[in-house]
């Protein structure tokens, strides 16, 4: 054989061992995001990404407020657990220094677990709910004092679950969950109080020559 022929076969050979090895090793435990086909969803069947939250979820209805039915698909190989978060980022700060309103946080969703049902009352084995911003173990509504507000919707796949009480405060919770977060989803919608979206659509079409006055508003200390 020459010897031009056999060096160029080994190094075709090499290349391809080098090349493998890296497939190999992608394709690991702990793979990155990119490299899965399919990614790791949230939804609801009650409204879209980036589109308004129904009233029926929201302060509107008073105390009958409801949780909406989340879905998800395509979790990350070597969950244990997920954390459900539904925040607000946008509180004014007068009312909370930090600008942030925890409206629901649900940790140690078993991992077989793949929806939650509207306004679910009972959570499966082993799920905590935990402390939300007005110190209760419930889902809270959107109820933005002020103006139109973004609320967003996380779920974090975990290759543990988390030796917590229920009553941690979301800095521990979030703590607790560094370096333990295979992936996320999240669905995000917003939310403003019917009155407010009236007194929008009245100006919207108020006659020529008169001006829009702002209607008044009580400011309630919910979001």
């Amino acid at each position: 054989m020459d010897i031009h022929r056999f060096f160029l076969n080994f190094v075709v050979l090499f290349i391809g061992v080098i090349a493998c090895l890296g497939e190999v090793h992608a394709g690991g435990k702990n793979p990155s995001k990119n490299s899965r086909s399919t990614m790791f969803t949230l939804s609801s069947p009650a409204f879209d990404h980036e589109k308004m939250i129904p009233d029926r979820f929201t302060c509107a209805v008073g105390k009958e407020e409801i949780s909406p039915r989340l879905v998800w698909k395509n979790p990350p190989a070597g969950t244990e657990s997920y954390v459900l978060l539904f925040e607000d980022f946008q509180v004014p700060k007068n009312l909370h220094a930090d600008g942030y309103w925890l409206h629901w946080v649900v940790f140690n969703l078993p991992a077989h677990v793949k929806e939650l049902a509207e306004g679910i009352s009972q959570m499966p084995k082993d799920a905590v709910v935990g402390l939300n911003s007005w110190k209760r173990h419930d889902y809270g509504g959107p109820c933005p004092p002020d103006r139109q507000h973004d609320y967003i919707f996380t779920l974090y796949a975990l290759d543990t679950t988390l030796d917590l009480p229920k009553n941690a405060p979301i800095s521990t919770i979030k703590e607790a969950m560094e370096g333990h977060i295979l992936d996320e989803a999240k669905l995000q919608s917003f939310y403003d109080k019917p009155e407010r979206r009236k007194d929008s659509e009245k100006k919207s079409v108020a006659p020529k020559g008169k001006k829009n006055t702002p209607a008044a508003h009580t400011v309630k200390s919910k979001f």
